[in-house]
């Protein structure tokens, strides 16, 4: 019985773990999107579109991505093709 509810209260436990890490990757796009919007002028949808295609290009997670951005205040360029 004792082991079942320690089952129980770790699998909370790493249920509530994932729910911070899932608030802050949000709140790191957020920010991110944040910078483009005020910078550039664009919408929320045009800003997280900035980011998706940086991500895909640079075949990088789009967190990584968004990280770079609020760390350095620069899009990350790695080896765009710029036709």
């Amino acid at each position: 019985m004792f082991a079942s509810h320690a089952a129980v209260a770790l699998a909370g436990a790493e249920h509530e773990s994932n729910l911070r890490v899932g608030m802050g990757t949000r709140d790191l796009i957020g920010q991110a999107k944040g910078i483009l919007m005020e910078r550039h002028r664009l919408t929320a949808e045009q800003a997280f579109g900035v980011l998706a295609t940086v991500s895909q290009e640079l075949n990088r997670k789009l967190l990584d991505v968004a990280r770079e951005l609020t760390d350095t205040g620069a899009v990350p360029a790695g080896n765009r093709r710029r036709d």
